[in-house]
């Protein structure tokens, strides 16, 4: 019996802002077995990731000897300024410099700081480190934020001074520190900053993505090692990446690049991965996604992670669909429900939709472009809390 006559099962499963897709693939034979697609469920992830699974039926959870992820969640709250508050420490930074060429605004937190110390080129001391200082802004602001970063002058050739402050903070505050020269080896300093930011910032968005698939698959006795697809197509490990959440941005379609590759066995391609928001572009060449040269940028941020070159357009299938003031249908880039969907899930929307269609076109205005269906009451302004 060779080793190929008994299938290599691969759970895959993406998580994305819309839709939790699963498939089973036997990886020798490069077959999809089974695959699923279901909403994405926010308020607990394990719930949504739960069903894809179920729906998927593995016979023998023991045979599936790898689990793979993948998501956009972290891309997607960058993109949607929904990341944990971070206070940044900035050790050896010019301010003068940082203010004469405006890049404040990239450091994707309004919670920085400059403080003495740093090192040269040559990885010596540029001066004393202020330690003390440090310290005290972080008890002061300890309350404002929910994370922490330390970025310090060419640290990447000394971390010396950022390994002190990880030390010293870790006696005064609980507060996560993330440390710029463990994510990026690069040189320019602001870019490095604004990684360690915002990798502070997606800490708790990736480990509670990272728990909810654990537990999806403890709860289904899915013992296989779990990886999850970093930016440029790569693996890593689960610990890894709770750690780093940074790496992955531009994940999801990082994965679809690599599956496209591996399912059609070719090694130069052009893969176009359409979900329910955005529709993304990826060159595969010679087997690997194309890298770009530079570090990737989200939100309008760039950073110094390693991540696929890719042409994003936010269209995708659930785009919202209007009649714009010129006369013209516009397409996105805001995204609506499926009405397929809500007929789906609300039984008086189906009979709405049937009665609607009766009326044919014939006298089709604008509204007729949108369908409205009211969940529930607004409250009143006075049973709202004052921050509502």
């Amino acid at each position: 019996m060779t080793d190929h006559a008994l299938p290599t099962l691969v759970l895959g499963i993406d998580t994305g802002g819309t839709y939790t897709d699963a498939v089973l693939l036997d990886y020798h034979r490069r077959h999809v077995l089974a695959s699923c697609k279901s909403l994405t469920t926010k308020r607990d992830l394990a719930i949504g990731i739960g069903r894809v699974i179920d729906s998927i039926q593995i016979p023998d959870p023991s045979a599936v000897k790898l689990v793979s992820v993948s998501t956009t969640l972290a891309t997607n709250a960058i993109a949607e300024g929904k990341g944990k508050r971070v206070g940044l420490a900035l050790i050896g930074y010019d301010p003068e410099l940082i203010q004469t060429f405006d890049l404040a605004g990239r450091f994707a937190t309004p919670e920085y700081r400059y403080f003495r110390g740093g090192h040269d080129l040559f990885g010596k001391e540029k001066e004393p480190l202020d330690l003390d200082g440090i310290v005290r802004w972080v008890e002061e602001i300890a309350d404002r934020v929910d994370a922490l970063a330390v970025s310090g002058y060419f640290s990447p050739l000394n971390p010396e001074h950022e390994l002190r402050v990880q030390q010293a903070l870790g006696s005064v505050c609980e507060l996560p520190v993330v440390l710029g020269h463990q994510l990026s080896t690069r040189l320019g300093s602001v870019e490095r900053a604004t990684t360690a930011a915002l990798n502070a910032s997606l800490l708790a968005v990736l480990q509670e993505f990272v728990r909810a698939v654990r537990r999806a698959l403890d709860k289904r006795s899915i013992k296989a090692p779990l990886m999850v697809v970093r930016g440029d197509g790569t693996l890593m490990s689960d610990e890894f990446a709770a750690l780093t959440p940074v790496e992955t941005i531009h994940s999801g379609p990082a994965a679809s690049a690599m599956g496209g590759r591996f399912l059609a066995r070719v090694d130069d391609a052009l893969v176009i991965d359409i979900g329910g928001t955005t529709t993304d572009l990826a060159l595969i060449e010679g087997g690997q996604v194309a890298v770009g040269e530079e570090g990737a940028t989200v939100g309008g941020y760039k950073t110094a992670v390693r991540a696929a070159n890719l042409l994003s357009i936010a269209l995708g299938g659930d785009s919202h669909i209007t009649w714009r003031r010129d006369k013209r249908i516009g397409l996105g880039p805001e995204r609506v429900i499926p009405l397929a969907y809500l007929a789906a899930e609300h039984a008086q929307v189906e009979k709405q939709l049937r009665a609607l269609a009766q009326h044919g076109w014939a006298e089709g205005r604008p509204e007729s472009l949108e369908y409205w269906l009211l969940m529930r009451e607004p409250r009143r302004a006075n049973e709202l809390t004052p921050r509502q």
